[in-house]
């Protein structure tokens, strides 16, 4: 038994544990300590599970990663899928709709889950557009132009209904997929599955709100977007400042 045992950590990457490409040293040995004590650490990112070999960052989980924003549950140690979150095929007449007259719309991805990657689909091309959906992807990517960041992610979750989730992990990126496998509800049953005492989530965008929501703790890094740290129970240092690493510290 140790100082942290019963404690799940789940952290978002990019812009929480990670600071322009890179994940400090104080970080990797605050992370390191909280596991030697019993802790459980893991990712909640909206990247494909090969995260951490594709950055080449010395980042051990011990603890099944969350992935594709809560759609995917993968367990790392035996190489296992443990929850897969697909969209449905039928999301493609929705899509189509939000696409249809608007403007600021740079391109557009599905992130595929026979392929996975992110893949490029031409913005006009229905056909390639319904394929892709055929392929039930686990999420949907559009990058738009910062001016209409705001009406997009508005229109989005309008048409989208209450079974998608609609979110941004920067101000260009919207990104859309099943509610049912957030960050949040997907922390919570990688919780269960533990038998963790206390879930604790931090993160620093608006596609980390749901975990943030779902923990017992939930912990905005002082360089969060203001809705996160409204919702949090705790703001910590910037991920400049090791935030993660004073978040340890004061468990």
């Amino acid at each position: 038994m140790g100082k942290y045992t019963g404690l799940l950590l789940c952290s978002d990457f990019d812009g929480t544990l990670c600071h322009h490409g890179k994940v400090s040293r104080e970080t990797l040995e605050a992370i390191a300590y909280f596991q030697q004590n019993g802790g459980r650490f893991t990712l909640a990112t909206g990247r494909y599970p090969d995260i951490l070999s594709e950055l080449n960052v010395p980042l051990c989980c011990n603890a099944p990663l969350i992935c594709m924003n809560g759609a995917i549950l993968y367990d790392g140690a035996e190489d296992r899928y443990l929850y897969e979150g697909k969209m449905s095929a039928e999301y493609a007449d929705i899509l189509l709709e939000i696409l249809c007259e608007s403007k600021g719309i740079r391109d557009l991805r599905i992130c595929s889950s026979d392929t996975r990657r992110a893949e490029a689909i031409p913005l006009n091309d229905e056909g390639a557009i319904r394929a892709a959906m055929r392929r039930t992807p686990y999420k949907i990517l559009l990058h738009v132009d910062t001016e209409y960041s705001d009406f997009m992610k508005r229109k989005a979750t309008r048409l989208s209904g209450a079974r998608y989730a609609v979110s941004r992990s920067w101000i260009n990126g919207i990104e859309i997929h099943e509610a049912y496998y957030d960050k949040g509800k997907t922390a919570r049953r990688l919780a269960k599955l533990l038998h963790a005492d206390k879930l604790i989530c931090v993160g620093d965008y608006e596609n980390d709100l749901s975990m943030i929501r779902e923990a017992d703790l939930g912990v905005a890094m002082g360089n969060a977007v203001d809705s996160l740290k409204e919702a949090a129970d705790l703001v910590t240092a910037t991920a400049e400042e090791n935030g993660v690493a004073r978040l340890i510290e004061s468990l």
